[in-house]
């Protein structure tokens, strides 16, 4: 169990590092009851936000959302009860994103939670949100895109999503029509908050960085 740890990616406790010891834990604001509490200090996770309990079984600790206000995701997606905590997890509590690491696993330089790309329209669900965590994704209907979406209106790799000095570039992998904000993009372009992007003639994603999501989930501090 020693071996797990949170290290925090955004809100107020960015750059801290978070030691998981014992079973159960609770995470929350300084104030929660429980023997073997982790404390953070921003002020949109509730005091007590989260119950981790260890999977033998599993090799890994299980996470159970306690927050009624303010409720968790894991890897963007709305926290299900009992979800596993792997390696590399990405763990959003209000404005507060922390990720699982694993030091048998550890990768020296972990790749942070960037944000998501919503689903508007397209093969998948709509609203389907796709977190992106790499500094180089691609999107296409080959199964082995980061993003693989099963459309005929796309090339097999249709576009990448490349980061330089921090902001996300969105480049054409394909002579298919690319689309931000309505305008054509023929060579790449940096995506601004809440950009919308048509890739073919039937694929429609907005692109919420983590900026965007924090605000969307961020409620008032929690009594």
């Amino acid at each position: 169990m020693g071996r797990f740890k949170l290290v925090a990616k955004e809100g107020l406790d960015s750059g801290r590092v978070f030691y998981l010891r014992g079973d159960p834990i609770t995470l929350g604001r300084p104030g929660a009851d429980g023997d073997s509490t982790v404390e953070f200090d921003e002020p949109s996770v509730s005091r007590v936000h989260a119950l981790l309990k260890w999977r033998a079984d599993q090799d890994c600790y299980e996470f159970s959302n306690r927050s009624f206000t303010s409720p968790s995701r894991i890897n963007g997606e709305p926290a299900s009860s009992g979800a596993l905590l792997v390696h590399g997890t990405l763990i959003q509590m209000g404005a507060l994103v922390v990720q699982v690491l694993d030091s048998h696993k550890e990768l020296p330089d972990p790749e942070p939670f960037m944000g998501c790309l919503e689903l508007l329209q397209g093969p998948e669900v709509t609203g389907t949100r796709y977190p992106l965590h790499r500094v180089k994704m691609t999107i296409g209907r080959s199964p082995e895109c980061d993003m693989h979406l099963a459309s005929p209106a796309l090339s097999l790799i249709h576009a990448s999503i490349e980061w330089y000095e921090k902001l996300p570039v969105l480049l054409p992998k394909s002579s298919r029509e690319i689309y931000v904000n309505g305008n054509p993009i023929p060579q790449g372009t940096f995506l601004r908050p809440n950009d919308f992007i048509l890739l073919g003639t039937g694929v429609a994603l907005r692109w919420l960085p983590v900026s965007v999501l924090a605000k969307e989930e961020r409620p008032a501090p929690a009594p």
